[in-house]
Order: C-alpha cells, then sequence, then structure tokens
C-alpha cells in the first residue's frame, strides 16, 4: 500500500489487502480489529489508493465527532507523506445541522431542534438572506459573495481542518459552514459524515444529490458497525422535540 504514511504491521498489511481485494471484486467486508491496531489508517488507505485509482468517491460514517476527528486527522498524515498527490486527496467533515448552523449553535433552544425543523428554519432564513428589504441569515449573505466563498476554500484545501477547525474558522469570517461544505463535497474525494446522513433516507438523498456522482461510484465505510441496531432502532422512533413544542 504505496500510499499509506506509517511503517505498516503484519496485521495492518493483511486489512489492507482484504479491504481492497474486497473493493475491486465488488464485495462488502465486515471485520473486527481490536483498539489501537490501527483500523482506521488502514481502512482510509486502502479505500483512498482504490478511489485514486478508479475515480470513485468515498463516505465513511461515524457514530461520534471525536471518530470523525480522527479521520481527517489520518488523511493529513497520508497527504503530508504523499506530496505528489496533495491536490487529489481532499475531503471535508460534515456534521449535523445543529453544529454547522451557527445560529443554531448560539442559539440553544433552537441547536434542539429536529433535523426537519431546523431544515425548514434555514430554508426561511436563506430566502430573506436573498430578499433586498429583508435581513436572514448574515452568515448565508456573506455565503452568497464569491470572493469570501474562494478564500474560504483556499484555506479549507491548504489547511484540511477537522469539522470543528473549520466550523470556527467560518463563524470568525462570517460564512455558513453549511453551505460551503455541501460546495466542497464535489471536489472532495472522502466526506465523513455522521450515521444519520446515511441512514435517514430523506438526508441521504440529499446528501447523494450534493455529491454529485451515482451511488455505483461511492465506497460507504461504517466504523463502529455493532453500534447501528440501536441507532437505527432510536432514528426510527417518533419524538416530539422542545423546539417543536414551543413553536
Amino acid at each position: 500500500m504505496d500510499i499509506f504514511p506509517y511503517e505498516p504491521r503484519k496485521n495492518q498489511i493483511a486489512i489492507m489487502q482484504n479491504i481492497k481485494n474486497s473493493l475491486e471484486e465488488k464485495n462488502d467486508i465486515i471485520f473486527e480489529s481490536g483498539t489501537g491496531s490501527g483500523k482506521t489508517i488502514c481502512t482510509i488507505s486502502a479505500a483512498l489508493e482504490y478511489a485514486l485509482e478508479n475515480n470513485k468517491k468515498i463516505i465513511y460514517s461515524t457514530r461520534t465527532n471525536a471518530q470523525q476527528r480522527q479521520v481527517i486527522l489520518e488523511l493529513r498524515e497520508i497527504r503530508n507523506k504523499n506530496q505528489d498527490l496533495k491536490e487529489k486527496i481532499f475531503g471535508v467533515g460534515i456534521q449535523g445541522r445543529s453544529k454547522m448552523c451557527i445560529l443554531a449553535k448560539n442559539d440553544e433552544e433552537l441547536s434542539k431542534g429536529t433535523s426537519e425543523e431546523l431544515s425548514r428554519f434555514c430554508s426561511n432564513e436563506k430566502k430573506k438572506a436573498k430578499s433586498s428589504n429583508q435581513e436572514g441569515c448574515v452568515y448565508y449573505k456573506n455565503f452568497l459573495d464569491k470572493k469570501n466563498v474562494e478564500k474560504a476554500e483556499e484555506w479549507i484545501k491548504e489547511n484540511l481542518p477537522t469539522a470543528e477547525e473549520f466550523i470556527d474558522y467560518c463563524e470568525q469570517k462570517r460564512l455558513c459552514p453549511y453551505e460551503i461544505n455541501r460546495m466542497l463535497m464535489r471536489k472532495s474525494i472522502l466526506v465523513v459524515v455522521p450515521y444519520i446522513y446515511v441512514f435517514d433516507m430523506l438526508i441521504r438523498n440529499m446528501l447523494f444529490d450534493s455529491l454529485g456522482i451515482s451511488e455505483d461510484d461511492m465506497i460507504l465505510i461504517v466504523d463502529e458497525a455493532h453500534n447501528l441496531p440501536d441507532y437505527i432502532r432510536d432514528l426510527f422512533s417518533a419524538q416530539l422535540s422542545l423546539y417543536m413544542l414551543n413553536s
């Protein structure tokens, strides 16, 4: 595995070879390995090498923000070792709308809304921002300025930030992280997302539209898949948020 950034151990070579064989044969693979064995870097390296060779994109789905951060940090290590591939090795981390929306991030009540409620709120703010006689979301209004977006894109491609670093940068520059991420997804070979972006049908369709490629050109990685039964059971359970009750 030429792009692997460290000195590989025997078990890591075996993991990467099995993943690459499965991708080439178009088979699914499930594997279990102990903490500290290098599951994350092995999975990214094998999938990334295949994606670069075959013009694919990787969707890396995680349960926690800490796992998502680890994926981006490992991607940085791969890029640092492979400077000749720097332009091609580019990825973004996406979090839920309550974290990506700076208005919601700074409003405790709004941040507790469901993804559907926040989506409606966002659409309404964007409409107002586009109107000349209404204020709307200032972060989205600044996103509509092409020069602001170009500067942000240049910084992101150079620094390969984690989602938290990216959101902090956008808050400082008063830009909408959600919209910039949606724009950059099409230019990314790897997109790291929470489980909900894959397992909620409505959000998944939006993700696929943003990626701009067919499902056949995607490689899906699910981290810590043993959490899926409980997660999906909870996802499909009905709930009513405090935000909705107050509204």
